[in-house]
């Protein structure tokens, strides 16, 4: 797969995939076939994690991609959880799956074992960990967006203000529908209005911002109605072990009669999606389509990306690239 080029002054950049990998299956053995998976993540020994949201499981496979085990169940005891969207790994491979409705953070073993869990006010739809275990949650909650807690669930505190936008009622989707992701103990937030990554120290203190301004950063949708559609979506954020930073987003088509053609938007949600890439410094160098990509995206120790992709049959599977530029 290679990149189209963008419109970020560097037409001569190119990136190419190379497939190295694929894991996923439309029938056979139940431990491929995946449904609604959210999010990946790649242990220091190679083993993948990928969050099967819709069955209610996380998958792991070795870096052959050999399943290994299921590990959590449906459910609001301990080991379960409900319609997750994001986990990650700690410096010990511990995983830490954040469980919005259920308002906690639980901890798994890298055998798949449940440790415990830490239960908090809000719901946590996403998060991060940095190299002390720190706990990094990004949620709208008491005006701030990054909340801060140390790995036995203590609160320590809380950073970035919410985004104010006109019309109000959009308010909610602009500070709730961003990606987090931890580097080198620096702490990235992608938002989508103003399109913008924040970088952090962790205490939370801005570093730089990284702003685009492009035609496919569009305010959200308004209609005739009055009803405001959020049509811009981050569904991604990684940074490669180099500090290449890849933000993977969607931008949404919608037609003024939105309301008969709904089924139709959200069975197209990724056609129109892409991927922004941002060198170490922040520059922004290239922007290219990624259609079929949908939800998140991780990179390894080694440099290989990790996608998890969608075919017009709605087969799920995710796919091992090794990358390069030119």
């Amino acid at each position: 797969m290679r990149s189209s080029p963008g419109k970020s002054g560097l037409r001569e950049k190119q990136i190419v995939f190379k497939e190295e990998l694929s894991i996923g299956a439309i029938d056979g053995d139940e431990n491929y076939i995946f449904h609604q998976p959210f999010d990946l993540k790649v242990d220091n020994q190679g083993n993948i994690y990928i969050l099967d949201s819709g069955n209610f499981r996380i998958q792991k496979f070795d870096r052959n991609g050999k399943y290994i085990s299921s590990i959590g169940r449906k459910g609001q005891g301990p080991g379960e959880f409900l319609n997750c969207q994001d986990l990650d790994l700690d410096r010990d491979a511990n995983l830490w799956i954040f469980d919005p409705e259920n308002n906690r953070i639980s901890c798994f073993t890298p055998e798949g074992k449940y440790a415990n869990s830490i239960k908090l006010e809000f719901p946590p739809r996403s998060g991060a960990i940095d190299s002390e275990n720190n706990i990094y949650v990004y949620e709208q909650y008491k005006s701030k967006l990054i909340h801060k807690y140390d790995t036995s669930g203590k609160f320590v505190y809380s950073f970035m203000d919410e985004i104010e936008f006109e019309p109000k009622r959009a308010e909610p989707h602009v500070n709730g529908l961003g990606r987090i992701a931890v580097h080198d103990d620096k702490i990235f937030l992608s938002m989508i209005y103003p399109y913008t990554i924040y970088v952090f120290n962790k205490q939370g203190e801005l570093l730089k911002k990284m702003s685009i301004k492009a035609p496919y950063s569009k305010p959200p949708f308004i209609s005739p109605e009055g009803v405001v559609i959020t049509n811009f979506l981050i569904t991604g954020l990684s940074i490669s072990p180099n500090g290449t930073i890849f933000n993977k987003a969607t931008f949404i088509e919608i037609p003024k009669n939105w309301k008969e053609k709904i089924g139709e938007i959200t069975s197209h949600l990724f056609d129109n999606s892409f991927i922004d890439v941002f060198d170490s410094a922040g520059s922004h160098l290239f922007h290219y389509k990624s259609p079929g990509l949908t939800w998140s995206c991780c990179f390894d120790m080694r440099g290989y990306f990790y996608a998890i992709e969608e075919d017009a049959k709605g087969f799920f599977k995710v796919v091992k690239y090794s990358i390069t530029f030119k």
